[in-house]
């Protein structure tokens, strides 16, 4: 019984290790949209700039806007999908088989607030408030999807990742609503 007990509190211990890992992990990564908030907002808006061929005057006031709609979104986004990861993690803790489907779901919906907050920054040059936006995002579930899973994919690699990946994505997504309104 004592050895039961002992191997219980042991994959306990690493499972509060792995959570609390994948928790600062997932903070980590809106900071870095935080952080680069100011660039991507350009980026974006830039991109859209070249693929229109009229450009907005580059107007302070409005920048800074266009990054504190960012970062708050970005905060909304980490917000919910913290609450997201937590209660899955409490459901996996009741019923563990379903481990490898948390996985998978928690990772697509890993994906989908990363590719949400690229698209934001369309949303807001377009005029849409945050619940406009959340509904446009649900129409395109797949671009946004996709846009998160590549964005994903490149923060995994080391340093380069922390730069390419939000600047890829943030004219990808540009792109993708580009080539659906044709």
């Amino acid at each position: 019984k004592a050895f039961l007990n002992g191997a219980r509190d042991v994959v306990v211990w690493i499972a509060l290790k792995l959570a609390i890992f994948a928790l600062v992990a997932l903070v980590g990564k809106y900071v870095v949209l935080i952080l680069l908030s100011p660039l991507m907002a350009y980026a974006s808006e830039r991109t859209a700039e070249v693929l229109t061929g009229t450009g907005t005057p580059f107007m302070v006031v409005r920048w800074l806007k266009e990054v504190l709609r960012g970062i708050l979104m970005a905060l909304r986004n980490g917000v919910l999908e913290v609450g997201i990861n937590v209660v899955a993690w409490v459901l996996t803790l009741f019923v563990p088989v379903m481990a490898p489907l948390t996985a998978v779901g928690l990772w697509l919906v890993s994906c989908w607030f990363y590719g949400f907050s690229m698209f934001d920054y369309i949303h807001e040059r377009q005029g849409l408030g945050i619940r406009a936006s959340v509904r446009s995002a649900r129409n395109r579930q797949g671009m946004v999807l996709a846009n998160g899973i590549a964005f994903n994919l490149l923060m995994k690699v080391p340093l380069l990742g922390l730069v390419t990946a939000p600047l890829l994505g943030s004219v990808g997504a540009v792109l993708a609503m580009d080539r659906v309104r044709r």
